[in-house]
């Protein structure tokens, strides 16, 4: 009996170290799953404001549509340096990296901004075509750092 006894207390210690186990494992697909979901809303975020960007012939519109544009870019800059954070040093350094890549196609993106607003009124799509140009290389520079980590 004393042996039977044994082996059931083995068996609900073992019963709890997996509940355990699988909490914890339960507990971390949330939370990744809850990244994911939060990446998301900042990729609606940016196609929303593109959409918005590409659809007027309003040039004050298109301005502000790229201004929250770049809003939504400095949030996924700000989740990207969470996850750089919160990894290894080679993985940190890779993922810094490619943050700094996506910072600078966004100063692009301003630049070209700020030139098509010093343009605005004048009689020329050019300036458009550049920030449409320079968000189109954000994407790119964005797209490529993600590829590159998975």
């Amino acid at each position: 009996m004393d042996r039977l006894r044994a082996h059931e207390a083995e068996a609900r210690t073992r019963l709890r170290e997996l509940r355990r186990v699988n909490q914890i494992a339960l507990e971390e697909q949330v939370l990744e799953l809850e990244r994911r979901l939060d990446e998301l809303a900042i990729e609606m975020a940016i196609a929303e404001a593109r959409l918005k960007a590409e659809l007027t012939t309003d040039d004050t519109e298109f301005a502000a549509a790229v201004e929250t544009e770049l809003i939504a870019w400095n949030t996924y800059i700000d989740a990207q340096q969470v996850i750089a954070a919160t990894s290894q040093e080679h993985a940190r350094q890779r993922r810094e990296a490619g943050i700094r890549r996506v910072r600078q196609r966004r100063g692009d993106v301003r630049q070209q901004l700020q030139e098509f607003r010093d343009a605005s009124g004048k009689p020329s799509v050019i300036p458009r075509i550049r920030v449409s140009a320079a968000l189109d290389g954000l994407d790119q520079a964005a797209h490529e750092a993600a590829a590159e980590f998975g």
